[in-house]
């Protein structure tokens, strides 16, 4: 294979973009959170593949969403904050690294449960993985370009959900 100066430099780019516009973002209480999912289903031997992995994603989202702000969910389309990145490597599982945001100061003690179990609600949530709140560092972690072999797909825009400024604790 060999090395390409202009697709190295359109990753760079998507990736410094990326980086800067979701850093500018409102964050009020960040989580992070790696999300493993099951290879493979044991009932119908069906193998995982991105597309399967952002519906579960987006599936993951609404029952979070649900949790956190009840009937408001459906009501008035609130829905939980959150960036997702899908990334696989040689001998790695396919995975998810998501930052969440905890809406409500009053859920937070209680929100890497939640997560946890909206996640294994969920028909490819497998049982492995972490929630800890967000450091300055998890943000580049989620964008760097090693386990991605096609970074611009891998950045999960389909369920990006970035709210106004000052939103999140509204219900």
């Amino acid at each position: 294979m060999q090395f390409d100066i202009r697709n190295t430099f359109h990753k760079r780019e998507i990736q410094t973009q990326a980086k800067e516009w979701l850093a500018a973002s409102y964050w009020q209480r960040p989580f992070a959170v790696t999300l493993t999912l099951k290879q493979r289903l044991p009932d119908t031997g069906h193998r995982i593949d991105t597309i399967s992995a952002s519906q579960n994603v987006r599936h993951f989202a609404n029952l979070l969403s649900r949790r956190c702000f009840g009937t408001a969910y459906k009501r008035h389309g609130r829905r939980i904050q959150m960036f997702s990145v899908l990334e696989s490597g040689v001998k790695k599982r396919l995975h998810v690294h998501a930052m969440v945001d905890c809406p409500r100061a009053d859920l937070e003690l209680a929100f890497p449960e939640v997560i946890r179990a909206a996640w294994g609600e969920t028909r490819w949530g497998y049982r492995q993985g972490d929630v800890q709140p967000c450091n300055d560092g998890w943000l580049s972690y989620q964008l760097k370009l090693r386990d991605k072999p096609e970074f611009d797909i891998a950045l999960d825009w389909q369920n990006c959900q970035l709210n106004e400024h000052g939103t999140s604790d509204r219900v």
